[in-house]
């Protein structure tokens, strides 16, 4: 019997705990992700006040790097998999989804300095991004805590 065929004769329950496991797993790691970004915005904080501008690029790869993958992990695998257990928590799932448009421009926009050789400017503009992923950090972490609280038919 096919993995498909054995799964659509578990009950709907058996499915929805195995789907809020992964999710539990999904929403540790994306806190764990957020505590690594912290250094990888202090390389390339360290790289701008270098003054090298091959430095600052390679830091500011890696951190766009790092941070697109992030995002890829919660839109595509954690928040869809919210929305199917939790659909009366779109909306916050969509502010946050929001936050990351604007972290990513804030991020291209520091990325676009450090390529004009603009590394102070870069600086300036790199704690302003830092600073508004810690805050939306916190305020996802929130989120996904609050979860763990929510009632039966929304519990991770």
């Amino acid at each position: 019997m096919s993995t498909r065929a054995q799964e659509s004769q578990q009950p709907m329950e058996t499915i929805n705990t195995e789907l809020s496991d992964r999710l539990k797993r999904a929403a540790d790691q994306i806190q764990s992700q957020h505590r690594r970004l912290e250094p990888i915005f202090e390389d390339l904080g360290r790289a701008l006040a270098g003054g090298s501008s091959r430095d600052a690029q390679t830091a500011a790869f890696r951190l766009s790097g790092a941070v697109k993958a992030h995002i890829l992990l919660e839109e595509e695998v954690v928040f869809p998999a919210i929305r199917g257990l939790c659909p009366e928590r779109h909306a916050e799932l969509e502010a946050l989804v929001e936050d990351h448009q604007g972290l990513s421009a804030g991020l291209q926009n520091v990325i676009d300095q450090v390529l004009k050789g603009q590394l102070d400017l870069a600086a300036g503009s790199l704690e302003s991004c830092r600073l508004a992923v810690k805050d939306h950090e916190y305020r996802e972490e929130a989120f996904l805590n609050a979860l763990d609280s929510a009632p039966p038919d929304c519990t991770l």
